[in-house]
């Protein structure tokens, strides 16, 4: 039996558990021409409700770590990725976990960007593809470079989770497994 798609939960439907791949994930629309300062606090007030909302406490400490939000003492891990209007927060329990959005857009050089960032390219979805790229960096906690056999290595070791898409976007959640 194929495992269905991970839920997008349009804020402010809050999650209540994790599914069952111990993931969670909530997509927040941003009032037009939010800066970007403005839209991390706004996703950080909507983490910390999330996190409130899944483990059903108030007190948490909600601390920025070098690869950002990290709950003290939690074995949830945060990804927050940004486009356009959207905000995309990811939790997953007990592993390392990466999100990112992608706003749909004419790009000039699709094939140059293609060839130097992407692992693979069949050139039928680019903003997928990108948004599986990142957020693979984000699991490994690897920063954005040009794609070589190292590189291609490492993307191995994270698996891209099947997840509910929106229009005008692209959605792409990575875990490493355990």
């Amino acid at each position: 039996m194929k495992a269905l798609p991970l839920k997008l939960l349009i804020w402010p439907e809050r999650p209540s558990r994790f599914d069952h791949h111990g993931l969670a994930l909530i997509l927040l629309t941003l009032p037009a021409g939010t800066k970007r300062a403005d839209a991390r606090q706004m996703a950080r007030t909507t983490l910390r409700e999330c996190i409130a909302s899944l483990l059903h406490a108030v007190h948490f400490e909600l601390v920025e770590g070098v690869h950002g939000p990290l709950i003290t003492g939690s074995d949830i891990r945060i990804s927050l990725s940004y486009a356009g209007d959207k905000a995309l927060i990811g939790l997953a329990r007990g592993r390392a976990l990466g999100v990112d959005i992608v706003k749909i857009e004419r790009l000039d050089d699709v094939e140059t960007l293609a060839r130097l960032y992407l692992p693979t390219n069949n050139g039928t979805d680019f903003a997928l593809a990108w948004a599986q790229m990142e957020a693979c960096c984000k699991a490994l906690k690897l920063p954005l470079s040009e794609i070589d056999a190292a590189r291609q290595l490492a993307y191995a070791g994270c698996k891209l989770v099947d997840c509910e898409q929106m229009d005008g976007y692209r959605i792409a959640v990575a875990i490493k497994p355990v």
